[in-house]
């Protein structure tokens, strides 16, 4: 048998699951607490660049507020492209300047969601593939394996009360 990255998921769910010691509801949990907990430092990272942002945030609304009015000024005094291109160019230096000043970078704020993506993107499509008959054993065990109205794993919450609990729980 080769080796395949797919199947990571359902390795797991079935090493927490130790031979029913803990429910797969339990495991789905589980897994869910290991890897948010192992993504905490490029939170922790994100938090601390969106409050450089924040902090830089009225500066740079100012300088698009400048921005806007000098090019609306230009525009009705029918200045030439070049000169309105002269005047971009000089609002984006000096944004660049600003950020530079504060030490940003204008993408940074997407850099955590961007690394996150594709974590949760896997994990999703492993369990889709296990359910769709990559591991017959643990899809059956799945279907089998539910808590309170969400008696089988494998299928979508009935009435979307996994989703609302889950945004009530941000606030």
């Amino acid at each position: 048998q080769h080796w395949t990255v797919w199947g990571g998921s359902g390795i797991l769910l079935k090493t927490i699951h130790h031979n029913g010691a803990v429910p797969y509801w339990a495991c789905m949990a589980i897994t869910n607490i290991i890897v948010r907990s192992s993504l905490t430092p490029l939170v922790i990272q994100s938090a601390h660049i969106s409050s450089r942002f924040a902090k830089v945030a009225p500066e740079v609304q100012f300088l698009i507020t400048i921005f806007q009015k000098d090019i609306k000024g230009l525009r009705d005094r029918n200045e030439s492209p070049v000169t309105q291109f002269l005047v971009m160019k000089a609002t984006w230096q000096t944004l660049s300047a600003l950020y530079k000043v504060h030490k940003i970078h204008p993408f940074a704020i997407f850099k955590a969601p961007l690394m996150q993506l594709p974590v949760f993107w896997y994990f999703s499509i492993d369990l889709r593939k296990i359910i769709n008959g990559a591991d017959p054993g643990l899809a059956q065990s799945l279907t089998e394996g539910g808590l309170l109205w969400v008696t089988d794993l494998t299928e979508p919450d009935p009435w979307y009360g996994l989703p609302i609990l889950g945004g009530l729980l941000l606030y």
